[in-house]
Formats: structure tokens, sequence, C-alpha cells
């Protein structure tokens, strides 16, 4: 099992949680010392890697491969945003965040996918689970890049999934609300609005497992957002105007 952006977050508690199930793991993050303490501290393999770097998604599901003697679950999860409008972003930080957070997941999947083919022919359950955010169902403001790039994967785990049905693999994919991680000082921000709230991690892990094990193939945490996420679909107008009173 791989876990991309492992030492963030999610990752390591995710990490954590699977290899306490006896999970095989391999972890990758861009940290290495951090990487480094949490492989030593579960017992995992770890690869650090940039996946924005031409290759690095190719090299990161081969070494897998080699250290694990295969691969059954992809969880794609590493991501980063930037809290800035539109208008003052420059076109290389557009770019980064709409390839680490889109670019990056497909190159991985699609390395990793001749090999989960090849669990599903053995009799395995091969499963990629993409790590998405509600913004990409909703759009958020001070996020237009980071809702895009989410949005597009929500996008391509559909058309993947379709793809994939035939030859046994599983797509699924987790879409968490505001997360009470670093994620927000990174981007430049601290989160300050009431509605919603933040959420633990330990939820986004719980939804992740719920995937992984159970017949689900999409959650998004809280629960309670895929209504905003339904309201959007059904009346845009509506749900800008409320969206726009929100504290």
């Amino acid at each position: 099992m791989l876990i991309t952006g492992a030492t963030g977050g999610i990752g390591s508690p995710l990490a954590a949680r699977l290899s306490s199930k006896g999970a095989r793991l391999m972890l990758h993050g861009r940290d290495g010392v951090a990487l480094q303490d949490l492989g030593s501290s579960l017992g995992a393999a770890t690869a650090q890697a940039d996946l924005m770097v031409p290759g690095a998604a190719g090299d990161l599901i081969e070494q897998t491969v080699s250290s694990l003697s295969g691969l059954e679950v992809l969880i794609s999860n590493a991501g980063a945003g930037e809290a800035s409008c539109l208008a003052e972003m420059s076109e290389a930080a557009i770019a980064d965040i709409i390839d680490l957070n889109l670019g990056a997941p497909l190159r991985l999947a699609k390395a990793a996918i001749p090999h989960l083919r090849r669990s599903a022919a053995a009799g395995g359950r091969p499963c990629v689970v993409f790590v998405a955010s509600i913004a990409g169902h909703l759009g958020v403001r001070l996020e237009a890049p980071y809702s895009a790039a989410k949005a597009g994967l929500i996008a391509a785990a559909e058309a993947i999934a379709e793809e994939e049905r035939r030859f046994g693999v599983r797509v699924a994919l987790v879409s968490p609300g505001a997360v009470d991680t670093a994620f927000f000082e990174r981007r430049g921000m601290h989160y300050e609005r009431r509605i919603p709230r933040l959420i633990s991690p330990e939820q986004v892990v719980d939804d992740v497992i719920r995937v992984l094990t159970g017949p689900r193939v999409e959650v998004i945490s809280p629960r309670w957002l895929r209504l905003a996420a339904v309201l959007k679909a059904a009346s845009p107008t509506l749900y800008r105007t409320i969206a726009s009173r929100m504290p």
C-alpha cells in the first residue's frame, strides 16, 4: 500500500491507523527528516520524492512495487494550496498548484494501474483512493487554482473508475472539508470561518478506511457538506446567495 503525502496532517495519522491494522506500507513525502522518523516509528518503507519532477511518479510506483513485491492500494493524498486572489497569483504558482493537486495524482494512477490490474487478476482487491477536497465540489474563494485542480481530480476519479471497472480495479474518492492541520498555515492564511467548522484529521482517516474496506466509493467529510454540493449542483444561483451570507 502506497500513501503519498504521508507526513502531512492527514497522511501521518492515516499511516499510523493502517499500520496498526497490519498493512504493509510505502510512505511518500517531500520532508526527508519527517518521513524517516515516521517510517521508523511504524516500521514502514519510505520514499522521498517531489512528485512534480518529471518521471518521479513512475519512479515512486516502481520503487513501491519493488519494496512490497507488488501494489494493491494507492492512496493519493499529497496536495497543497495557496491563499490568494487569482488576479494576484503568479503564473508559476497557478501551474504548480494544478500540477501537484491534479497532474501528479493522474501520473501516479497511470503508473500504478498496470500493477493494480495484475493484483486484480491474481484475486486481490486493488483500489485507488483519491483524497480531493470540498473545494473541488463547491469552489472556494482565494483558492481558485486549488479548487479547479480538485474539481478536475473528482471528475478524473469517476472517469478512471469507469475505465478500470472491467479490470477489477476500484476507484474511490474522499473529499474533506476544512481539516484541522497545518494546511492553512502552509498556504499562507489562518482558517477563520465559523461555518464549516474545522474537522479532525481522524475523521478523514475514518472515511478513507471506510471506502477502503466497504462498498462506498465516495465520501464527503463531514457528511452535511454533501447537502451544500447537492444544492450547488441543483441551483448555483441560490447556492451563491446562501454562501455569500455564511460567516
